[in-house]
């Protein structure tokens, strides 16, 4: 199945309290966007493939989804919004089973890939590849990258970007120039961000460039908008604008996901402007102060579903880490 989509201005929020980025990061884009479903072999779910149509050699950007979130519907906005901007998006699925070993989840999600690159060929540019995803598919972006590597994936230019990462399995090797943003939220009671801290940023090659960022709730007199364990999946839910279906977004979705995952993708992969993306990459942005950056993980406040002690607990093969 094919579709083109001519961006346009998304549809309005239920809650109206944040406006278009001014800069070049997080808004939307020139290019207008092709949006492919392809059969996956190995999952009930569609491989789903974001790109600019008008565009070859475009970066690559791999998008692992949270547990039983295995629809690309539910992120469309962000796909469309980054592909719009210029990059590949490939949602790559894994089958959400908890009797099934995690090899089989990374197989999965490296065939996605292979089957989503070789579909479109010189259209996109897996030398520039980065991997972002949320909670369970955030914990298995170390893995998977470090698969891609060994075929050459993200080889000029590798980015990973994990948000409210569940446990992270398998070895996860990484290059040193692998540029690493990890994001947590204030107000997530599901995932201690001492679960990341332990599984994915203290395995990072100590000479890569590495952050981590914690988004703030957005509440304003008018508006109440948590930063929960699900921020980053259409966090405004859904509704009908006339008589369609359509995403109602809120400001975590453009100003603390796009524009983060933008200007972070732009600055690893050395994309024209990408010294203006520091800031907003991974320093200070200049426009919201939402998104606190920090150069070591946050202390954890207690009291999430899971924590770290509980890493051994949830995979049939027993703890995978190292000692």
């Amino acid at each position: 199945m094919l579709k083109l989509i001519l961006t346009t201005q998304p549809f309005a929020d239920y809650c109206q309290s944040w406006q278009e980025p001014t800069d070049a990061w997080g808004g939307i884009g020139e290019h207008p966007v092709q949006v492919l479903h392809l059969d996956h072999p190995g999952t009930v779910e569609d491989l789903a493939v974001y790109r600019p149509a008008d565009m070859h050699d475009a970066p690559v950007l791999v998008f692992l989804h949270g547990w039983l979130a295995d629809s690309d519907d539910r992120y469309a906005f962000l796909f469309e919004r980054l592909a719009s901007n210029g990059f590949v998006v490939v949602f790559a699925p894994y089958t959400a089973d908890y009797d099934l070993p995690h090899e089989q989840r990374f197989e999965e999600i490296q065939l996605g890939v292979s089957l989503a690159l070789e579909h479109i060929g010189p259209a996109a540019d897996p030398a520039r590849m980065g991997w972002f995803g949320h909670s369970y598919g955030a914990g298995a972006i170390p893995e998977s990258a470090s698969r891609g590597v060994a075929q050459g994936w993200g080889s000029e230019g590798l980015l990973l970007f994990p948000m409210a990462p569940w446990y992270a399995f398998g070895e996860g090797v990484l290059p040193s120039h692998t540029v690493t943003v990890l994001q947590s939220y204030a107000s997530d009671e599901v995932v201690d961000p001492a679960i990341a801290a332990q599984d994915i940023w203290s395995r990072l090659p100590e000479s890569s460039l590495r952050v981590w960022q914690v988004v703030e709730d957005r509440h304003t007199s008018s508006c109440r908008a948590p930063a929960g364990h699900l921020t980053p999946g259409t966090h405004g839910g859904w509704t009908f604008i006339r008589g369609q279906r359509a995403q109602r977004i809120d400001a975590h979705d453009v100003w603390s996901t796009a524009r983060h995952v933008h200007a972070a993708a732009a600055l690893a992969f050395g994309l024209p402007n990408s010294a203006e993306a520091w800031n907003v990459g991974v320093g200070v942005d200049p426009l919201d102060s939402a998104v606190q950056t920090l150069s070591s993980p946050p202390s954890s406040q207690g009291g999430y579903i899971f924590g770290p002690e509980g890493h051994c607990e949830y995979t049939p093969e027993g703890c995978p880490l190292s000692d």
